[in-house]
């Protein structure tokens, strides 16, 4: 299974974390935050956002895919709206 949403998951239950990416979000400075075993990195000019593995050496590394999508769809997923997921995009290397 790919873990490339799971930093959601687990930010749902750490409300701490909920709020880091919240205030990523609003933040109109690039900037890149870890949560859990995941490199999120935001784009303001683009209003996008790049999920990655933190690093090669975190646990299930090789099951999380590199991806990208919009601002706005990463404000409902962490809404917990999660049943459109347009603009959601794999990206490969």
């Amino acid at each position: 299974m790919v873990k490339s949403l799971d930093f959601i998951i687990w930010a749902d239950n750490r409300p701490q974390e909920k709020e880091k990416i919240k205030r990523a979000l609003a933040s109109e400075a690039e900037c890149e935050i870890v949560v859990d075993r995941h490199r999120v990195k935001f784009d303001p000019v683009s209003r996008m956002v790049l999920v990655d593995k933190a690093s090669d050496d975190v646990p299930f590394a090789w099951k999380i895919a590199k991806c990208r999508m919009p601002y706005e769809l990463l404000s409902r997923l962490v809404d917990g709206q999660r049943d459109d997921m347009e603009g959601f995009e794999y990206l490969n290397d």
